[in-house]
């Protein structure tokens, strides 16, 4: 079931950087605690897949999963893939090494609404 959020476009640029390509997705799971909670809302800018290295939130697509990981890129190569969630997993990978094992970076998370 898809849902509708409106935002002003004048709230949108100043909350969140951008008017466009804008999307909302509802959390689930613990990997990024205590960052991101089961049921927080996320808004994503879809335009955004350029990875800093302010180590943000991103949306990534693994195969069928779809992800919330922290990216940080350590190198021009080289991004850190990591969970928030110190029982949760991290790694170092290639841009190449992403692209061959499936891993696409589909936007970079610009709010967290939590949820009560």
């Amino acid at each position: 079931m898809q849902e509708y959020l409106a935002f002003e476009r004048a709230f949108a640029r100043s909350s969140f950087g951008t008017t466009a390509n804008l999307v909302c997705l509802r959390a689930t799971g613990d990997s990024m605690l205590p960052t991101i909670s089961q049921g927080d809302l996320l808004v994503i800018d879809m335009s955004d897949c350029t990875v800093q290295k302010d180590a943000a939130p991103y949306i990534l697509q693994i195969g069928e999963t779809t992800a919330v990981k922290r990216l940080h890129r350590l190198t021009k190569n080289t991004i850190r893939i990591a969970s928030d969630n110190p029982a949760g997993w991290s790694k170092e990978m290639t841009i190449q090494e992403m692209e061959a094992e499936g891993i696409e970076i589909k936007g970079r998370v610009v709010a967290i609404m939590k949820m009560a």
